[in-house]
């Protein structure tokens, strides 16, 4: 009976009455059953050399459980436990490696082991905040200083200002408080004083008192909603702190201005008005009129 075993240098033989194939660096491994032989793990074209039976130093007796491995210091393959003639994979050169626990993925130290597609699933759908509409829409925003985050519909966020006196009553924890907040805001008005011979409203002299200040006559204009969404409800006070006189205009004959007997001026200097918005493009004008 011959024994055949892997030889690197030889030219390509082919042997097909082996029962096997093998190439250079392939790995023999002993199969106890139905004849005791060597057989080939690799495919291709077998580079072999034979060596004779009984007395021959290069025979080698097939071991079930062992495979051939190539022996620097025998200079020829040798039989070793299937264990010791395995390559441990690496980041540089192919091998066999173990599939890594659920618990060896969820630690995150081991460097030796495969991560399967599903433990690593597991492992982010545990430790991370899955892909959300919601978070991805705010993500969307560009806040600045003095701004928050608000939505405008269904997964769809944008800007607004935020104000001192909102950041105050946001940081009130009582009721009692928001209304000391809010009654303090009432009683103390912001002025804006106006020296020129015209001017328009704008959004933040909401709850003001518009202080004019002119020797020349001035006209105060309303505008439309269109131009300037104040809220309904919205008080503000035209005061004529000048000689000039002070008239109150709406913008284009858009807006209506309601007041008793169409009076559109303040009575005097020193005199002074309150405008209050009613609805849509209107306002109601009360106070020292003429």
């Amino acid at each position: 009976m011959a024994f055949w075993i892997l030889d690197q240098w030889n030219d390509t033989i082919d042997y097909p009455t082996l029962g096997f194939i093998a190439e250079p660096d392939d790995i023999l491994e002993a199969d106890a059953a139905p004849d005791s032989r060597w057989s080939s793990t690799g495919s291709g074209p077998e580079t072999v050399t034979r060596y004779g039976v009984g007395g021959d130093p290069s025979y080698v007796e097939p071991t079930d459980g062992h495979l051939l491995a190539w022996s620097a210091a025998e200079n020829r393959y040798a039989p070793v436990p299937s264990a010791a003639a395995t390559v441990a994979a690496a980041e540089a050169a192919p091998g066999k490696a173990e599939i890594a626990t659920q618990a060896e993925v969820n630690t995150g130290t081991d460097d030796t082991r495969i991560v399967t597609p599903l433990k690593m699933a597991t492992r982010l759908a545990a430790a991370f905040q899955p892909i959300s509409g919601t978070l991805t829409g705010i993500a969307g925003t560009s806040p600045t200083a003095d701004q928050v985050i608000y939505a405008n519909g269904a997964g769809t966020f944008t800007t607004t200002g935020l104000t001192s006196l909102g950041r105050n009553i946001i940081d009130e924890t009582t009721t009692a408080g928001v209304r000391a907040i809010l009654l303090a805001r009432a009683l103390r008005r912001t002025i804006n004083t106006q020296t020129g011979t015209s001017y328009t409203l704008v959004l933040t002299d909401e709850e003001k008192v518009i202080q004019v200040n002119n020797a020349a006559a001035h006209t105060l204009t309303v505008p439309t909603d269109a131009a300037v969404a104040f809220t309904n409800g919205t008080e503000i006070e035209v005061f004529r702190l000048g000689a000039g006189a002070v008239t109150i205009a709406d913008s284009g004959g858009e807006v209506a201005i309601l007041s008793r007997g169409g009076l559109r001026s303040i009575n005097g200097q020193y005199g002074s008005v309150r405008l209050r918005k009613a609805a849509v493009n209107t306002w109601v004008l009360t106070g020292d009129l003429v």
